[in-house]
This record gives structure tokens, C-alpha cells and sequence, in this order.
């Protein structure tokens, strides 16, 4: 776990080993930052969805990374992350821990 939307996988089942270790951005959500928050609200926020991802991930049976795509920023894949059937990113958002993102500008999480 990096972030609630940013994911270590071991990929090392399916990758050479100098690429095994990658961080999943998930696509599509936009959660608050806990690295670097820009305000005590966004960090509490961003802690709160942390846990949630933490758990969702801790708790299922089945997790899949589908459709990898290199991200804009060097070394980090933007995926789907599908818990037992369910998309992650969908998930935070229906939780009101994530907005819906299109990789335009955010949001801010401060009020």
C-alpha cells in the first residue's frame, strides 16, 4: 500500500524481476494526499480512505489488475484494480473517499 489510490503489486509471477515492483495508480478516483496534504482536512481524509483501501485489499478473496497502462509519471502503471468483482476506484467514490477523475486538474480536498 502507497496511498489509497496509488498500490504496490508484486508482479513478479508475470514480470522479469527488474520490473516486478510496480505502484498502481488506480484509474479513474482521486483521493486526498496523504504525502504532502495540503491542509489537516485532507490529511484526515486521506487517512480515512488509506484504511479503506487497506482493508478492501486485506479482505478480499480475488484481487486483479486490469488494463495496465504506464502512467504519466515514470515507474507508476495506471490500472483497474478489481477486488472480488468489484472496481476499487468505485468503491472509494461510492464511500465518499475518492471523486471521479479524469487525469485533468484536481479538486482540492481543503475546505
Amino acid at each position: 500500500m502507497v496511498d489509497s489510490d496509488t498500490v504496490a503489486v508484486d508482479a513478479s509471477a508475470d514480470m522479469p524481476a527488474e520490473l516486478a515492483d510496480v505502484k498502481v495508480r488506480l484509474r479513474g478516483v482521486d483521493t486526498p494526499d496523504t504525502w504532502k496534504p495540503k491542509c489537516d482536512a485532507e490529511r484526515a481524509a486521506g487517512t480515512a480512505a488509506t484504511a479503506f483501501t487497506n482493508a478492501a485489499i486485506a479482505d478480499a478473496d480475488i484481487v486483479t489488475v486490469r488494463d495496465p497502462a504506464w502512467g504519466k509519471w515514470g515507474g507508476r502503471v495506471v490500472a483497474d484494480l478489481i477486488v472480488d468483482g468489484d472496481s476499487l476506484a468505485e468503491l472509494l467514490i461510492e464511500a465518499g473517499h475518492g471523486r471521479a477523475y479524469d487525469g485533468r486538474k484536481r479538486q482540492s480536498w481543503c475546505r
